[in-house]
């Protein structure tokens, strides 16, 4: 039995001196939280990019949005506007003929009228 207790024991202690010692074990874990933080920061730096990204991209969107709004707002005055001119242009029109039927009016009665009225033939 003393025979295979030795053999035993020395593998065991082969094995025991081949594992990682605590140096190597402190290192791998150090190297491990190296490893963590680096993708965490490489994680972080793209959700910045993607959030920049994003928030450039509303940001567009609102400004051609707004410019669209405004282009359509210049176009409805524009519209009133002519709509306007034309409205006083029909307006000075319309006076313009109310002025001559005005005057073709007074033209008819003064004609109706008779020249030579004597005194005392008047309708008065």
């Amino acid at each position: 039995m003393k025979k295979s207790i030795l053999p035993v024991l020395a593998v065991l202690a082969i094995m025991a001196s081949c594992g990682p010692s605590r140096e190597d074990l402190a290192k791998r874990q150090e190297e491990m939280k190296d490893s963590i933080k680096t993708m965490n920061s490489k994680i972080q730096d793209e959700l910045d990019s993607r959030m920049k990204a994003m928030q450039d991209s509303i940001t567009e969107s609102a400004k051609q949005t707004n410019e669209n709004m405004q282009n359509q707002v210049n176009e409805v005055k524009d519209q009133l506007d002519k709509k306007s001119d034309q409205a006083d242009k029909n307006a000075a029109a319309t006076k313009k003929e109310l002025e001559k039927l005005q005057k073709e009016n007074k033209k008819k009665e003064d004609l109706k009228k008779p020249e030579n009225v004597k005194a005392g033939q008047g309708k008065g």
